[in-house]
């Protein structure tokens, strides 16, 4: 089975954990609901609602995923204990996983434009 992923962080190509999804297809640049912050050496999504327009995006890339890719991809990111998982539509009207921060975001730094590395 394939599974779209929607990549924002040290997963897109030319970080460090790209290497993960050197099986998978690129199927090109989207956005996705939320903001982002930053630690000390990568970035967080966090989930967003908005009650009334567009919600914020962040910026990244999309793949498409087998099983064993997105397993690896949960240990990675946690899953569901420090990032959690979730389907959202894109931008383009896709729909795809992201992983969302469970965490808190009061000492990390905000990133308004929604790409990372800033």
């Amino acid at each position: 089975m394939t599974y779209k992923v929607f990549v924002y962080g040290t997963l897109k190509e030319g970080q460090s954990n790209h290497r993960l999804l050197n099986r998978s297809l690129f199927t090109g640049r989207d956005a996705a609901p939320g903001v982002l912050y930053t630690g000390p050496a990568f970035p967080m999504a966090v989930e967003v609602e908005t009650l009334v327009g567009d919600p914020p995006m962040i910026n990244g890339e999309l793949y498409e995923v087998d099983d064993d890719t997105l397993e690896n991809l949960d240990h990675l990111e946690g899953h569901p204990d420090f990032y959690e998982r979730k389907e959202v539509t894109l931008e383009s009207g896709q729909i795809a996983w992201i992983y969302y921060w469970k965490g808190e975001t009061d000492r990390l730094r905000f990133i308004p434009q929604g790409e990372w590395p800033a």
